[in-house]
């Protein structure tokens, strides 16, 4: 598996090919900014549909925030467990309770077999840990990892660069197709 470090924004966007499957260890603080240019990269310049996942971002104000910026909202499906709204399921966003695996994975099952979405974002799996366990956790990403490249989808996942990321990170590598650290 190749690594690299990345110099800037269009680096880590030039890295990210159609039906790979990648590890983004993000070393800073601006991750969400980050997480918004990735999708807007994929969405608007690659002209895919997608998923993404976030436990730790208000779901609500991420979508508001991606309009904002003029990415097409229509080809993006957001599955989360925080809200400063309702918890409804919508078009858009889907939800989760309380960092659940086993919901997480049905929802993640039911949204990418529709055969309509072509990558999943996921950030942040790191967060997964706190919940359920550094070996739960570990087997939860390898099968999201072969379900995406079963099904040919682009999959980004993202680490914090943390202690408890690093075993996560070295067990689903080999599955992956590049590692970049920014």
């Amino acid at each position: 598996m190749n690594v690299s470090k990345t110099k800037g924004d269009k680096d880590i966007l030039r890295k990210i090919k159609n039906g790979k499957v990648y590890i983004i260890i993000n070393k800073r603080k601006d991750h969400d900014s980050k997480d918004d240019k990735i999708i807007e990269h994929l969405i608007q310049k690659l002209r895919l549909n997608g998923v993404y996942i976030t436990l730790n971002r208000d779901c609500s104000k991420t979508l508001s925030l991606m309009k904002k910026r003029g990415i097409d909202i229509s080809k993006l499906h957001i599955v989360g467990c925080k809200s400063s709204k309702t918890k409804k399921d919508t078009s858009y966003i889907s939800f989760i309770n309380n960092e659940s695996i086993i919901e997480l994975s049905f929802k993640i099952t039911n949204i990418t077999n529709t055969g309509i979405y072509h990558f999943l974002v996921f950030d942040s799996v790191s967060d997964l840990v706190d919940k359920n366990g550094l070996k739960i956790t570990e087997k939860f990403t390898e099968y999201l990892i072969n379900k995406l490249k079963s099904l040919n989808l682009t999959g980004i996942f993202i680490f914090k660069n943390d202690r408890k990321s690093k075993g996560i990170i070295k067990a689903v590598s080999k599955l992956c197709d590049k590692r970049i650290i920014i």
